[in-house]
């Protein structure tokens, strides 16, 4: 029988090689019994499809994404008049393949009246994916003072959406929770990072759980340059189907220029239960730490910092790679009988995760 070192030292030995041929996509256990794929995608993209406002063509922009990791998009075009999104729709399925996965998604603006001080340009915007042949809610139609007039409208398409860099839109910060999601990393910096995370802990702490994409609102493919923006969709299959239900469940983790080699298993807004109460996140990561940036984990429960009794683990286990370094994390929880929680962990400004909602049974 293989001993526990040696079964540690053999998974390591797995995740470098993983890690140093670039691939980030892995198949996965739960460690509830349910398999599930770890997919990296971007999901924030701007084309050249008419009436968006992207340089680059929809297969350009795969072509680039494939090369650099990612096993997947989502199409976002401006919802303007001289969109056709029947064309959008056109264009992923074309490009939608059994080892990449295209979804035909739209980005909705509202037209900003409220002044707000704001350190650049104000912009209300939320992405938002459906199944409608074509779309009810474009840009522009309603102003940020009419936020549920316009989520009314993507809700009459059977639409779920997210905000997209909510620091560019401070006004909706008090009703993050009317959001199915929270876009957590345009631009990266502590600044607009602090918006998104105030707001999604908020949503949390009223009892709202949001899931998280990472973004960058991508025009131009140099943006791409200036690192990576990998959200983690986590569904039962490989298909746009199964991505779209696993981002609705609340299967996601996003990063900036931090990949997940592993999990034990996803986040969920579903209820695990729990026999014992206790609950435990392990999973193998590698980061490319920002200058200046410290790393840790923080973990938060119920949308507050949270110490558990033992200190959560954030440890290196190897050398670099393409600036990349491996680490192990770890953190467990126990919850008393009958006591429910939903746990989020995060490396600030490089990876947080949607909630993780256990019940200790009684």
């Amino acid at each position: 029988m293989i001993s526990r070192i040696a079964a540690v030292s053999m998974l390591w030995l797995l995740v470098a090689m993983v890690f140093s041929t670039g691939a980030s996509r892995a198949a996965e256990g739960d460690s509830s019994g349910v398999s599930f794929e770890i997919v990296p995608i971007w999901s924030h993209v701007h084309s050249t499809i008419e009436g968006d406002d992207g340089s680059v063509s929809p297969d350009g922009i795969k072509k680039h994404m494939q090369s650099d990791g990612y096993k997947g998009l989502i199409l976002t075009p401006h919802t303007r008049e001289k969109l056709h999104f029947p064309e959008v729709r056109e264009w992923a399925d074309r490009l939608n393949a059994p080892d990449f996965v295209v979804v035909a998604g739209r980005e909705v603006a509202a037209r900003v009246v409220t002044e707000v001080a704001q350190g650049e340009r104000p912009l209300c915007h939320m992405v938002a994916l459906g199944d409608s042949d074509d779309i009810l809610a474009r840009d522009n139609v309603f102003t940020d003072e009419q936020l549920t007039e316009q989520l009314a409208k993507l809700d009459e398409e059977s639409a779920f959406y997210w905000w997209g860099h909510p620091w560019t839109c401070p006004q909706w910060i008090p009703y993050a929770n009317l959001f199915y999601g929270i876009e957590m990393f345009n631009g990266a910096t502590e600044a607009s990072y602090n918006v998104s995370k105030n707001a999604y802990f908020g949503a949390l702490r009223s009892g709202k759980n949001l899931f998280v994409t990472s973004g960058i609102d991508m025009h131009v493919l140099a943006q791409a340059l200036i690192g990576d923006y990998y959200t983690y969709v986590i569904p039962d299959e490989f298909t746009r189907k199964s991505l779209a239900e696993a981002m609705t469940a609340g299967h996601t983790i996003a990063g900036f220029n931090a990949k997940v080699l592993f999990i034990n298993r996803r986040p969920s807004f579903e209820f695990a239960p729990v026999s014992d109460g206790n609950v435990t996140i392990s999973g193998g990561l590698a980061i490319k730490p920002l200058p200046g940036v410290k790393l840790k984990l923080v973990i938060h429960k119920n949308g507050a910092e949270y110490t558990p009794s033992v200190p959560p683990e954030l440890t290196l286990k190897g050398k670099s790679s393409k600036g990349y370094a491996p680490h192990e994390m770890k953190f467990s929880d126990t919850l008393t009988s009958g006591e429910s929680a939903c746990y989020v962990f995060e490396i600030p400004r490089h990876m947080i995760s949607s909630p993780y909602c256990f019940k200790a049974e009684k």
